[in-house]
């Protein structure tokens, strides 16, 4: 007679619990073709532990109400995800070493410059070489040392901001007018321009200082001129008193 099919035997996964799975033929194990017979009683690596089938299993839990985040109709109101970031700061503390003025324009001297000759009085004109950097928004540059026609502050071929000292002047912002005033010929001093010591209503080729380059005005238009309340809009200038003409 011949012999007897070998059973085939098959892993299977039955209710989270391994089983062993046989297959005879007919002439072997009629009786119990198609069984399973457990061989183990872990769980199997597949099977998610109980507390997280639990929380699987759980029926999710109801919306939160705009708390906050957004009002009717889904006005947004403020945003809980970048509380504590630092966006949306009415002001930038640029720190101890800075002195702020009544205006609320911070301001720091790195040379003081010729102290025997007195500051500009309105009606002198006054030469100014200068930088800028959009410090509220990942301070980018919009005007740099390393211009096209000079590489330094001592550089005599680069064109310098003039203008004329006086508080009625709408072709200079308050921030570079203010600071300038104390200023002595040689002078570099650094200064934290608020947005509303700063170009009005972002117009910034009406009023000075205004970008040598394309990519300056890009750089500086995208803050001044943005609508979104949440760009920082305070700027930094360092500036460099060349020479005071005189009335």
């Amino acid at each position: 007679m011949a012999a007897s099919a070998a059973p085939d035997r098959r892993s299977l996964l039955i209710g989270g619990t391994v089983g062993e799975f046989i297959h005879c033929a007919p002439s072997s194990c009629s009786q119990r073709s198609g069984t399973a017979r457990p061989i183990a009683t872990q769980p199997h690596p597949l099977t998610p532990p109980s507390g997280l089938a639990a929380a699987i299993s759980a029926p999710a839990p109801p919306a939160r109400a705009a708390e906050g985040v957004y009002g009717p109709r889904g006005v947004e109101t403020s945003m809980d995800a970048l509380e504590g970031r630092g966006y949306g700061k009415s002001r930038i503390d640029a720190g101890p070493d800075f002195v702020t003025t009544d205006t609320g324009l911070q301001y720091k001297d790195f040379v003081v410059g010729d102290e025997s000759s007195p500051a500009p009085r309105v009606g002198d004109t006054v030469v100014l070489d200068w930088t800028g950097v959009t410090l509220g928004y990942y301070g980018r540059p919009f005007e740099a040392k390393s211009k096209v026609k000079g590489s330094a502050f001592n550089d005599d071929t680069k064109e310098y901001f003039r203008f004329v000292l006086d508080p009625a002047n709408t072709r200079v912002i308050p921030a570079v007018q203010e600071a300038v005033a104390t200023m002595r010929p040689g002078g570099i001093r650094r200064i934290v321009v608020p947005n509303e010591l700063s170009y009005p209503n972002g117009d910034f080729k009406t009023w000075g200082p205004t970008p040598s380059t394309f990519s300056g005005e890009r750089a500086l238009g995208f803050v001044v001129e943005a609508k979104n309340s949440m760009i920082d809009k305070t700027l930094q200038f360092d500036l460099k008193l060349v020479r005071i003409d005189r009335k």
